[in-house]
């Protein structure tokens, strides 16, 4: 630990200057300072946790530099090296002297630095946090993983900072060369995802019903999952709409050095969201069960009086005639489909070719769906299942099934997609 001690005394005797409690850096014609910017959890009022910024602005003019300026400007590896640590040693420093207790220091690395080797990193900071009496639980690590090629080497230093106490961030995943796969390898305690998943969200509706789907999966892996670059209200209600855990933005609260004012910031917007989702929540519920009921009318009137196949099949084509619905077809006890799918003419499942060879069809085997399983399993009520993509049409559904139990013993299941628009399904309690 010597060594890293007279890095540290190196560092603070040379390139830092304190002001009460406040410390600033000193590098050759530059000026840096820390700032901080908020991170939230959804469900508190106040910020759980804060990043590290750095602000550079040249000491002769006054004119700002950004980070990547700086970096890009370093002569040799060492100078990189050098102000990557100056830069945690700043951050240190002002969090330890300014933040509200129990919240996290989110610090980034350098991914040159890590890949230079552990201990260029990971001991200096540790001795760092010793110094400033600020625990390893309380720091999270973020480590641009997409700029750091060598597998081995980002996988040993994720779990050398793990093994430390330190939490870990996977930073800015869902751009470039991203995937799933580092997840499962890394097991970072938090995944932040970039900006770009949330911006495209807002105008592609693909995006923003998959992103809860993403969200999900990543909860499934053990990781809390952060949305960065928040910063318009109808983003901060995606994000909270997809239950992630954690946000940071614009919106929320720009990076500051004046923690005084922190202690407040973005927790009014906080709570108006949680408001304004739980009125939100109420209206669709309200609005679904008033269209649920209205279907699942039209539904029981179309099957309820059938006594065979033949009368199964007209009442499905009557029940085309009602607006939303738009395929019909008809199973056996096993789950095989008996006929082919029956769509109303001129429609758009009627006109969509593409799935054909894979959608419904005679003899064709669906007994593996919640809708044939679900309703084999309770006769004669009638079940709805949660918003998929359903074929001939390739829109999202929602599909009613029921089974019917003929006097002769056979058991035929009827099911009917309704096109389907909401986000949620309150109902079937499924997303």
């Amino acid at each position: 630990m010597s060594k890293h001690n007279s890095i540290i005394e190196m560092l603070c005797k040379n390139h830092l200057s304190v002001s009460g409690p406040w410390s600033m850096g000193r590098l050759g014609e530059y000026h840096l300072q820390s700032a901080f910017q908020p991170i939230f959890c959804l469900s508190h009022p106040h910020p759980v946790g804060f990043e590290g910024l750095i602000r550079t602005s040249r000491q002769s003019d006054g004119q700002s530099v950004s980070p990547q300026q700086l970096f890009s400007q370093a002569s040799d590896e060492e100078e990189v090296i050098l102000i990557d640590r100056l830069c945690r040693l700043l951050h240190v420093h002002n969090f330890q002297a300014l933040a509200p207790e129990m919240a996290w220091l989110f610090l980034n690395l350098n991914p040159r630095v890590v890949l230079n080797g552990q201990s260029q990193g990971i001991y200096l900071t540790t001795r760092l946090l010793q110094r400033a009496g600020l625990a390893p639980r309380r720091v999270v690590i973020e480590i641009l993983e997409k700029e750091i090629h060598d597998e081995g080497l980002l996988t040993a230093a994720m779990a050398h900072y793990r093994e430390q106490g330190y939490l870990t961030a996977v930073d800015d995943f869902g751009a470039g060369q991203s995937n799933f796969d580092r997840i499962w390898r890394l097991q970072p305690d938090i995944v932040k995802l970039d900006r770009s998943i949330i911006a495209n969200s807002v105008n592609n509706i693909r995006a923003r019903r998959v992103l809860p789907s993403l969200v999900s999966l990543i909860h499934e892996a053990g990781c809390l999952v952060l949305i960065e670059g928040v910063e318009t209200h109808e983003e901060a209600v995606i994000s909270m709409d997809s239950d992630v855990d954690l946000v940071q933005g614009y919106y929320f609260c720009r990076p500051q050095s004046a923690m005084q004012s922190w202690r407040d910031a973005g927790g009014e917007r906080v709570q108006l969201l949680n408001h304004e989702l739980r009125e939100k929540s109420s209206q669709d519920a309200d609005r679904q069960l008033r269209e649920s009921t209205h279907y699942l009318d039209l539904f029981y009137q179309a099957v309820r009086d059938a006594t065979d196949d033949a009368s199964l099949f007209l009442g499905c084509d009557q029940l085309l005639q009602k607006k939303g619905f738009v395929c019909c077809f008809v199973l056996d006890g096993n789950g095989r489909q008996l006929g082919p799918n029956r769509v109303l003419q001129g429609s758009v499942a009627s006109s969509e070719k593409k799935y054909d060879h894979i959608a419904g069809f005679s003899g064709a085997d669906w007994s593996r769906r919640s809708y044939f399983r679900r309703a084999v399993a309770r006769l004669g009520e009638v079940q709805i299942t949660g918003p998929y993509l359903s074929l001939p049409n390739a829109h999202m559904s929602i599909t009613f099934s029921v089974a019917i139990h003929w006097a002769n013993g056979e058991v035929r299941v009827v099911c009917a997609d309704l096109e389907w628009s909401g986000n949620a399904n309150i109902i079937t309690g499924s997303a």
